[in-house]
Order: C-alpha cells, then sequence, then structure tokens
C-alpha cells in the first residue's frame, strides 16, 4: 500500500493509484472476514457491524474493475468487454442496495453471480490483451489466476468437495496475498517501460536534431 502510494506520489500514474485503494478495499474485506473489522474499526457502531462487511465486499469488486479498466486499457483494446464491466459495476451498486434492504440472501446469490462474471472478464480480457502485445497484462493474469483458483477452492471446501483444513480455510487470503504481490510486481515493471519510452524519444529527438543540423549544413 505505501510503496504504491509513494511510486503515485513520484510519477504521478492513476494506475498506482487505483492499485493503493484497490488494496486498502481488499485488505478491509479480508479483515472483515476474519472479524478484525468488527474488533478493531467498527467498535460499538451496530449498523456497521451489520452492514460494513457487505459493502465493502461489493467495493472490492467495483474497484478491481476500475484498476482492471486504467492498467489494461479495455476500453482501448475491447470495447464490448469494457461496456460489459459497465453492467457489472450496476450490479455492484444493485448488490448494495438489496444488502442495506436486509434481503442478505439475495444480496449474496447477486454479489456471488456477479464477482464470477467480472472474475472470468477480467482473466479473459488479461490474456486477449497480452496476445495483442500488451506484456504487462501477463503479470495482471496471472495474478487474478490466483486470487480466482483462491475462491474456487474455497468454494469446493464449503460443497464438501474437498476437506476442511487451515489451507483451504485460508486460501481467499493466501490468493490475494499472491494477487496483491504480482500486481505490484506488474506495476513496478512500468517503471522500466516508462524508462525504455523516454530513452527511445530522448533517441528520436536526438536523430531529429541531427537531422535538422545536416539539413542546415
Amino acid at each position: 500500500f505505501f510503496y504504491n502510494l509513494f511510486l503515485y506520489l513520484t510519477v504521478k500514474d492513476n494506475q498506482y493509484l487505483y492499485y493503493v485503494a484497490y488494496i486498502l478495499v481488499v485488505g478491509l474485506t479480508q479483515t472483515s472476514l476474519k472479524g478484525y473489522s468488527t474488533k478493531f474499526l467498527w467498535g460499538e457502531s451496530a449498523w456497521l457491524v451489520e452492514n460494513a462487511p457487505h459493502i465493502i465486499t461489493a467495493g472490492s469488486g467495483v474497484f478491481s474493475i476500475l484498476f482492471a479498466f486504467n492498467f489494461l486499457h479495455i476500453k482501448r483494446y475491447i470495447r464490448v468487454v469494457y461496456h460489459l464491466f459497465l453492467f457489472t459495476l450496476i450490479v455492484y451498486g444493485v448488490v448494495i442496495l438489496v444488502y442495506l434492504a436486509k434481503s442478505y440472501i439475495l444480496g449474496q446469490v447477486l454479489l456471488q453471480l456477479n464477482t464470477t462474471v467480472v472474475s472470468l472478464l477480467i482473466l479473459f480480457s488479461g490474456l486477449f490483451i497480452y496476445i495483442k502485445g500488451y506484456k504487462p497484462a501477463l503479470f495482471f493474469y496471472i495474478a487474478w489466476s490466483f486470487f480466482l483458483g483462491g475462491v474456487i477452492i474455497y468454494i469446493l471446501k464449503d460443497a464438501g468437495i474437498l476437506p476442511y483444513n487451515d489451507f483451504t480455510s485460508n486460501v481467499i487470503l493466501i490468493g490475494s496475498a499472491l494477487e496483491a504481490t504480482l500486481l505490484s510486481f506488474a506495476l513496478a515493471d512500468k517503471i522500466n517501460i516508462y524508462k525504455k519510452e523516454k530513452e527511445e524519444s530522448q533517441a528520436q529527438a536526438l536523430l531529429m536534431l541531427k537531422e535538422n543540423e545536416n539539413l542546415i549544413r
């Protein structure tokens, strides 16, 4: 969180700011799932204890999409998928309203369905855009694969297909940690891309300057 906040303040690229917001919301989601937010953050607020975990979980989906938009440039590469993502953002808003209306079962069903669709769309987008030639998308694709794999294992554990143990009960936390780390690598790799683009720009400017000198002579 602090590393990428520092990068944002240094290079002024909104991708790092979106990632900082994403990490913050995902972190709050995990602390809510484990009960730490109730113990350390919400205090005596009964409304927050009851509603914050649901709102934050939906919010993590929203920030996942916003980060994917910014990092993968989805609107430029896959406009159709971009519009599908806009629809899923609306669904997340509906999910929050449903939760606030205390329809928790309906909210959970909508949340799970929408999150499944979003996860698959992000996986597809990352792979497609990488094939199109945008190299940083590979880190994104692998990172999201770890997280989605953790979610699938967790669901299989709840369904009784996989055994309940320390790994399967904490696999979403593990997947989130691996995802956050790999996404951070992807963003760090952007620094190298900026450096390369700057060097190419400087080389091009120098070449043009030499050509102008030749023309003058």
